[in-house]
């Protein structure tokens, strides 16, 4: 959208700043995801199996390059985007309550994390896929266990069978 050659109403304006603001947010948890993973889960957390064929050690780090450049190639679109709309940036005012449901799945992320390390990743994973499923407005029971057992296991022998990463085993050894 080119304005250079008309004066953008207050309310245009107001659209075009949020537009922005967002794509800025997410554009930056991009790049600072990729990076978390790169330093600090795939070396904690991710355990390569042994006489691997291709190499699956490199792959969680290729994901994490791959969040980490389109999280940078974003930013710097969207600065050219700024610069082009004309767009006066200033900082946005953050409604913390309109983020709660981010907030809850990143927290429960985490959460994820340091329990597939004590429990295993297929019972964590099919655990927190029922629980985010029920977050996000899904209320079908029946639905959501079987969809969350069925991709839990599929998720996992991607990654053990195909792949050949080898997830830590908690207590239960999977």
């Amino acid at each position: 959208m080119d304005h250079d050659n008309k004066k953008l109403s207050s309310t245009e304006h107001e659209q075009l700043l949020k537009t922005h603001q967002t794509n800025l947010i997410a554009y930056i948890a991009t790049t600072l995801f990729g990076v978390l993973m790169a330093a600090v889960l795939i070396p904690n957390f991710v355990k390569v199996k042994k006489n691997a064929d291709f190499g699956p050690e490199k792959f969680p780090y290729i994901v994490a390059g791959i969040f980490i450049v389109l999280g940078l190639t974003g930013l710097v679109l969207e600065f050219l985007s700024i610069r082009r709309d004309g767009v006066k940036m200033s900082v946005p005012h953050i409604q913390i309550r309109k983020y709660i449901p981010q907030a809850v799945m990143i927290l429960t992320g985490f959460a994820f994390i340091f329990a597939a390390s004590a429990f295993g990743f297929l019972i964590t994973a099919a655990l927190f896929t029922v629980v985010w499923l029920f977050l996000y407005g899904s209320d079908r029971w029946k639905f959501n266990i079987i969809w969350a057992i069925v991709y839990s296991v599929l998720i996992y022998l991607l990654f053990s069978q195909i792949l050949g990463i080898r997830f830590t085993g908690g207590v239960f050894g999977i």
